[in-house]
């Protein structure tokens, strides 16, 4: 996991006899650590292999970093194996995280009373950086022509139907004209990426007659151009069919671009038998990754006329 993850913790039993009681203690790194809410308002989820009938101890202290549940059950008694409780942790900081019986206080209770002998289970959680996101595209809303390349029939970008601000990218809608239009941007994703997820804005006009012979596609090229895969693909009928208002993209994983550099790409190919408008806003490319973002620092050297 990494910093600002979750973590389930089971404590399971093996080869249990009869059980009719548990004390169970369980520290932890609270540097590192924090026990959250399992479900809603359950912090020690006791829900498995033993139900207690009276319930003597259900606490977790994130300070001290102690986790108390003791209670006792009639019969029938479990036996075998199980889970006694489960408890989420969130992680806080980077590092190998502790997690470790308190062994003078933690015992198994037969129905005479007895304790039984254990051997205790320690574990470490091996927490790792959290990840820090960016978008990673250029005019994603489309407001200048800039960090965009294109060929196909000009223009590309219309100012009259945009989702925001004020304009959109626009391909295809070509009255008699079949067309091939290339909408891309060059991007270099981080090796150290973790995740990354396209999303834009799309509105298909069709003008009320869909045709399925008109496509965009949502690719990832090459540096040179080369098609490496197709992550969408949509018809002139439309996302759902008909004549769409703005609707959001599927979230479209590049993840495994990672430490490449590649285009995010946008074609639309249309035949001359019906008109089909592809528009596109609200582009964004959310990379995630482990290490630092740097941004462009300036450092002036002063020549001063004396």
């Amino acid at each position: 996991p990494r910093v600002g993850d979750t973590v389930t913790v089971e404590a399971r039993v093996q080869g249990a006899p009869a059980l009719a009681g548990v004390a169970l203690r369980l520290l932890f790194d609270t540097t590192r650590l924090r026990v959250v809410e399992t479900t809603p308002g359950v912090l020690i989820d006791r829900s498995g292999f033993f139900t207690p009938t009276v319930l003597l101890a259900n606490s977790v202290n994130n300070s001290a970093g102690l986790i108390a549940y003791d209670g006792v059950r009639a019969a029938p008694y479990p036996a075998g194996d199980g889970t006694l409780f489960r408890v989420t942790f969130e992680t806080r900081q980077q590092g190998s995280a502790s997690i470790a019986w308190q062994t003078a206080d933690t015992a198994l209770i037969t129905p005479d009373g007895l304790r039984l002998p254990l051997d205790l289970g320690d574990a470490a959680v091996e927490i790792l950086p959290a990840a820090t996101c960016r978008d990673l595209v250029r005019n994603g809303a489309f407001e200048d022509d800039s960090a965009w390349q294109y060929s196909g029939f000009p223009p590309w970008r219309w100012c009259g139907v945009p989702h925001n601000p004020t304009c959109a990218a626009w391909l295809g809608d070509y009255e008699g004209e079949a067309s091939d239009d290339v909408l891309w941007q060059q991007v270099l994703l981080p090796p150290d990426a973790v995740a990354a997820t396209l999303r834009f804005r799309l509105h298909v006009d069709n003008h009320g007659v869909p045709d399925v012979n008109d496509h965009l596609m949502v690719q990832v090229r090459d540096a040179g151009g080369s098609l490496l895969e197709t992550l969408y693909t949509v018809s002139g009928a439309g996302p759902e069919g008909a004549e769409d208002p703005w609707t959001w993209s599927p979230d479209l994983d590049m993840t495994n671009y990672a430490g490449q550099t590649v285009r995010v790409t946008f074609r639309a190919v249309c035949n001359n038998v019906n008109r089909t408008g592809f528009y596109l806003d609200d582009v964004s490319l959310t990379v995630c990754r482990t290490g630092n973002w740097h941004s462009g620092n300036s450092l002036f050297l002063p020549l001063v006329v004396r």
